[in-house]
C-alpha cells in the first residue's frame, strides 16, 4: 500500500493540532509556517478532515481550525479514512481469470487491509503527541 501525499500531510496537519491542543482555534496561516505548505492545501486537507468530525472551525479574523475531541479519542485510522479509502484489495468477481485463485488472493488482501486497520485505530493522535514530545525533548541540551 502506498499512502498518498494528502494522508501524510492530513496526518502532520492533525499531529500538529494535538501538539496545540490546549490552544483556541489556530488560524491556517500559523499551520502553514510551521509544516512549510501552502495554506491553499492546507484548506483542501481541513475540508475532509472537517467532515469527519476531526477538527472544528471558528470563521472571522480571529477564526481557525482546532481538533474537535482531545487527541487520545482521534486515531490515526479516523485521520487517513477521512482523506482516502484504506484497503489493499479488489473484489476479484469482476476479473477475468481463475475465480478460485483470484478469491485466495482477494481474502489475503482482505485480511491484510483488516490487520492495518486495527493497527491504525490503536494509535492515536496522543501516541503521536507523545513521541513528538520525546524527540524534541532529546535534542535539548542542559548546561552547568
Amino acid at each position: 500500500m502506498k499512502v498518498s501525499t494528502r494522508s501524510k500531510w492530513a496526518l502532520a496537519c492533525s499531529l500538529y493540532y494535538a501538539v496545540n491542543y490546549s490552544k483556541e482555534v489556530i488560524p491556517l496561516k500559523t499551520v502553514s509556517k510551521a509544516l512549510g505548505i501552502s495554506e491553499k492545501y492546507l484548506e483542501q486537507l481541513s475540508i475532509p478532515l472537517k467532515k469527519a468530525d476531526i477538527l472544528a472551525s471558528t470563521r472571522g479574523t480571529q477564526g481557525g481550525y482546532k481538533l474537535k475531541y482531545h487527541p487520545e479519542k482521534i486515531t490515526v485510522y479516523q485521520v487517513l479514512s477521512s482523506i482516502e479509502p484504506i484497503h489493499f484489495g479488489e473484489d476479484a468477481s469482476d476479473q477475468a481469470g481463475e475465480k478460485e485463485l483470484l478469491s485466495v488472493t482477494s481474502e489475503f488482501w482482505d485480511e491484510l487491509s483488516q490487520d492495518l486497520i486495527k493497527q491504525l485505530n490503536q494509535i492515536t493522535l496522543d501516541d503521536l503527541r507523545n513521541k513528538y514530545y520525546q524527540k524534541s525533548s532529546q535534542g535539548l541540551m542542559y548546561y552547568i
